[in-house]
């Protein structure tokens, strides 16, 4: 989400769970389905771009941060702020961020993708 980039293509929506693509690379996936049992499972991207394509509208500008690789923060063509914020750790946290001025303090339950929308 850098560098120019103004669309994102997710080229294996579903994968067998040997993630192999049709043209022979492993691959991630946003859904897997085991061959055997059938079952499906909604990956990590699944709900990545879930947030992503709910809560990003079409035409937001991706905004520079100061700190870290866990966040990534949209301005939305009606003004709205658009954080969405990855806690990979095994135990909830407290991240704070300074937006539009404001100190905002926000709390991440484990292993989890959080999105965050404020009025600008």
């Amino acid at each position: 989400m850098s560098n120019g980039v103004n669309s994102y293509m997710y080229w294996n929506i579903v994968l067998d769970d040997s993630g192999i693509s049709t043209w022979g690379w492993k691959q991630n996936a946003i859904i897997t389905i085991d061959k055997e049992t059938k079952k499906v499972t909604y990956n990590p991207e699944y709900y990545l771009m879930k947030h992503l394509s709910h809560y990003v509208l079409s035409g937001a500008y991706r905004l520079e941060t100061s700190e870290g690789k866990d966040h990534l923060v949209f301005i939305n063509p009606n003004g709205e702020i658009v954080l969405l914020l990855l806690n990979k750790d095994e135990k909830s946290k407290v991240n704070t961020f300074d937006i539009g001025g404001k100190q905002v303090s926000l709390r991440l339950k484990e292993k989890s993708i959080n999105t965050f929308v404020f009025q600008a």
